[in-house]
């Protein structure tokens, strides 16, 4: 038996005398109050279990949704875009909500490092979100004109992504995590915004590489791209020799680095680096790069402080770098690098290699690009009360 007010019908408590409703001090009754009333006809029962099997039937569509849903890598904000959060920035009619944003923005972390100088400051957040807006931008600048020109991802294409994603979730997953909670915590996005993610930029790279390949050049265009580009085109050439400490005792490795101050002594004393390499022909730790090393801004990253000193250097300047760095199986590597410069390199000296003429085109396609990221067709419409509040940093 449940307790209703007569003048409102709000259900009361059986310690209610007034409703707090109406505030009224109705009169109150008790009476029955049944969620499914039986009919007592048989067209009206047959009407009732016509009704209650579409209900079953649809609750097990939804049923099953759902677990479909748990064992896959699908999430409703896949379904329900509102789910992925408010739109921060619209361009070209494509929607980046607040998820994907977040998204882009360690992109940028990832690949502008220049953003770290606000690391700390009042400005990072700011900067970092301006830096974002700008490669939306582009991503969908780049995306937009490959599928304008008409070029489609191939299926061999799809495949790689599908496999490349595949191999992450299984390289970097915890244990029992499944692939929907691997993308939410480590992205921020469903592997479907992540698939698409990397179709768009795969299909954005395949057209900015045949782009590259049509693209035609002046002299006038080399100068310009070597004025932005010449710290990964120019640099230096040096001789190397490499000592390997990797693995030896404390005392051995103080042995090591006497040889290396024995060498950089009799490089300073004019004995060329094939001498002193000949030297030590049976110590299996030493040993010559047979080519000279081109040190620019284009080195492996473990090269980083060769190219550190490499930007101060004159011909025949030389010295020891203590290198440690891991190889492809994760075993660490401790090396010492005795570096002599024998040439400095400026546009005469590259300006008709194909490393310029590459990096020529390549600047003339982006270029292009940039002229289109000014035009209102790829305008940057922020919803201003969205951007403020989002939090990237």
């Amino acid at each position: 038996m449940s307790k209703y007010c007569l003048k409102c019908n709000t259900e009361l408590f059986d310690d209610e005398a007034v409703c707090p409703k109406c505030n009224t001090a109705s009169k109150v009754e008790k009476h029955e109050h049944n969620m499914l009333v039986i009919p007592k006809n048989k067209k009206s029962l047959k009407k009732l279990a016509v009704i209650l099997g579409i209900f079953v039937c649809f609750a097990a569509i939804v049923i099953s949704v759902i677990a479909y849903c748990n064992n896959k890598a699908i999430v409703w904000s896949d379904v329900f875009k509102s789910k992925q959060g408010n739109v921060v920035v619209t361009i070209d009619g494509e929607e980046i909500r607040e998820d994907m944003f977040k998204f882009l923005s360690t992109m940028v972390l990832n690949e502008y490092d220049e953003i770290y100088d606000y690391y700390g400051t009042d400005e990072f957040e700011t900067k970092l979100k301006e830096q974002t807006i700008l490669y939306a931008q582009e991503y969908v600048c780049r995306w937009h004109e490959a599928e304008d020109a008409g070029y489609k991802l191939s299926k061999d294409d799809k495949k790689v992504i599908e496999t490349a994603l595949d191999n992450l979730y299984d390289k970097y997953k915890t244990k029992d995590m499944s692939e929907r909670r691997f993308y939410s915590v480590y992205y921020g996005i469903s592997k479907q915004q992540m698939v698409e993610y990397s179709r768009n930029s795969q299909l954005s790279l395949n057209y900015g590489n045949k782009e590259k390949e049509k693209a035609t050049y002046t002299e006038e265009d080399k100068l310009a791209a070597y004025g932005v580009f010449s710290d990964y085109i120019a640099g230096c050439k040096a001789n190397v020799i490499v000592i390997n400490t990797t693995g030896l005792a404390t005392e051995q490795i103080n042995e090591k680095k006497n040889i290396a101050d024995s060498m950089l002594a009799s490089l300073e004393g004019g004995v060329s680096m094939k001498t002193i390499a000949a030297q030590y022909s049976n110590d299996t730790t030493v040993s010559m790069m047979q080519d000279e090393m081109h040190v620019n801004a284009s080195v492996d990253a473990k090269f980083q402080k060769i190219y550190d000193w490499s930007k101060d250097v004159a011909v025949g300047s030389s010295s020891a770098i203590y290198i440690d760095s891991t190889d492809d199986a994760g075993n660490e590597i401790s090396e010492i690098y005795i570096v002599q410069c024998s040439d400095i390199l400026e546009y005469a000296d590259v300006s008709d290699s194909e490393e310029l003429i590459n990096i020529t085109k390549f600047y003339i396609v982006n270029l292009n690009i940039n002229e289109l990221m000014k035009s209102d067709k790829y305008a940057a419409k922020i919803n201003e009360d969205v951007y403020s509040t989002v939090s990237i940093g």
